[in-house]
C-alpha cells in the first residue's frame, strides 16, 4: 500500500532495485526492474510520491496516476548533483573543523609554553 496516499497499492518499492551481492545479483537485479503487474514491464519512471520505481503502465493507468512521477534517468541525475553538491559542502566544513581544530592545537602548546615560562 502507498505510505503517502491512503488505500492505494503500490507494487514495488526503491528497495527492489539496490544492489545485492552474490552470484545471483545481475539476474535478480534485472527481475526487479520488471513490473509483476504489467507482464514484466521494465520499471523506467520514479514515482516521487512513493520513492520508488514503476513502469509508465502504473504510472499512466495504475496507482500513480495521480502521483509525481518523472523519467527515472532524470530523478537520477538529479540525486547526483544533490549528492555531489552534499559532498563539497561535507568537504568543506571538514577543512573549516580542520582549521578550528588546527588553531585549538595552536593555543593548547602557547598556553602550555607560557605555564612553563611563569
Amino acid at each position: 500500500w502507498c505510505s503517502r496516499k491512503p488505500g492505494i497499492r503500490c507494487t514495488a518499492s526503491l528497495q527492489d532495485v539496490q544492489r545485492t551481492t552474490g552470484p545471483a545479483s545481475s539476474s535478480l537485479q534485472d527481475a526487479r526492474l520488471h513490473c509483476d503487474d504489467h507482464d514484466g514491464e521494465r520499471k523506467k519512471v520514479f514515482c516521487r510520491t512513493c520513492n520508488m520505481l514503476v513502469c509508465i503502465y502504473c504510472q499512466l493507468h495504475g496507482a500513480h496516476q495521480q502521483h509525481d512521477c518523472v523519467l527515472a534517468r532524470e530523478h537520477a541525475l538529479s540525486e547526483r548533483v544533490r549528492l555531489d553538491r552534499l559532498c563539497t559542502a561535507v568537504e568543506q566544513r571538514k577543512q573549516q573543523w580542520l582549521q578550528a581544530y588546527a588553531g585549538v592545537m595552536d593555543m593548547s602548546e602557547t598556553v602550555r609554553h607560557s605555564r612553563r615560562a611563569l
